[in-house]
């Protein structure tokens, strides 16, 4: 949140320069939140049950946001928007064995979370290549691409979603949010064995269901004109 940045990347030299325009109307964001959850035990709780289910809502959010390029500035951080989370989390506990000398315990959690921007005065992108996209109604973080419908297969080349304007050009109106980085699922499967004074612990994670932007993937497949800063990927053989 520095308003200055310092370096010497120009002939060694050091030196500093305005980084971010400075905002004195920023607060903190404000946060209300309800949960309940339920708890049993069975078989003298050697077998523990857990759900709890949360609602989370936030207001005045933290974001940067776009300003005149005459400031010098692409973005200002700014309170703007309200967003909600809400979402589940079961957890399952276990005592298997239990000796004077060795145990054996297990715990299996799965998490569940909805993100969505319910409130944002106006769409726009966040980081520098325009990728990611915060509008309402969606998720955070959505991706903002060109929707791929098939590859021609006859000429090789990539078909988009052209519903968006429907005029058979694809130009930057016909980008669309195409999934977003939230998981529709997350878990975990851990166990813990103790015998007199050893003790080992293993933990199993998944996560599911959320999209991922492969960069490396974009650039070594893209071609054009790419110099010697990138290598192409094999698979460019196959179009």
């Amino acid at each position: 949140m520095g308003l200055w940045s310092g370096g010497n990347n120009y002939l060694d030299l050091a030196g500093t320069a305005p980084y971010q325009l400075p905002n004195p109307d920023l607060k903190w964001e404000t946060t209300r939140q309800w949960n309940i959850g339920i708890e049993s035990g069975f078989f003298d709780n050697k077998l523990k049950i857990q759900l709890n289910y949360y609602n989370k809502y936030t207001t005045d959010l933290l974001l940067r946001v776009p300003v005149p390029v005459k400031t010098g500035f692409s973005s200002t951080f700014g309170n703007i928007g309200e967003m909600s989370n809400k979402g589940f989390e079961f957890e399952i506990f276990s005592e298997n064995i239990k000796t004077k000398t060795f145990s054996w315990n297990s715990s299996l959690n799965l998490f569940k979370n909805v993100n969505k921007i319910e409130k944002l005065p106006a769409s726009f992108t966040q980081y520098n290549r325009d990728w990611v996209r915060l509008e309402e109604s969606y998720p955070m973080y959505s991706f903002w691409l060109y929707k791929q419908l098939y590859v021609n297969p006859q000429t090789g080349n990539a078909v988009y979603d052209d519903s968006r304007t429907q005029d058979r050009i694809i130009t930057t109106d016909d980008r669309q949010i195409v999934g977003d980085v939230w998981p529709k699922l997350t878990g975990g499967l851990q166990n813990t064995l103790r015998y007199k004074g050893f003790e080992l612990s293993f933990l199993f994670f998944f996560s599911y269901g959320n999209d991922v932007f492969n960069m490396n993937r974009y650039f070594q497949e893209h071609a054009g004109n790419r110099g010697t800063q990138w290598s192409l990927l094999a698979s460019m053989l196959d179009r």
